[in-house]
């Protein structure tokens, strides 16, 4: 099973694609789907969330906790982006 499943794990690594990725996040094998939220994180594009919730919807509850947790991961905000700037504060 682990030879048939390296192509495709080499595949999910290597992907760009969060359309493919997502296809991955309903696959009947769980290490496929591991495979695929975990991508999601290293690529760190708030575009996964909804994806991530929506496969989240098809699976037992523990894992659907972890996919809801990584979609509202992937929402913060970037820690290194400054705070928005204050409007000055006028002099009565």
């Amino acid at each position: 099973m682990a030879d048939r499943l390296a192509p495709l794990l080499d595949h999910i690594e290597q992907t760009d694609s969060l359309a493919d990725l997502n296809t991955y996040l309903y696959s009947p094998n769980a290490e496929l789907r591991e495979a695929a939220k975990n991508a999601m994180i290293r690529k760190g594009d708030a575009a996964a969330s909804p994806l991530l919730r929506a496969a989240a919807k098809k699976l037992p509850a523990a894992e659907a906790k972890i996919l809801l947790d990584t979609a509202t991961f992937l929402e913060l905000p970037d820690y290194h982006e400054p705070p928005p700037e204050k409007p000055p504060v006028s002099s009565p």
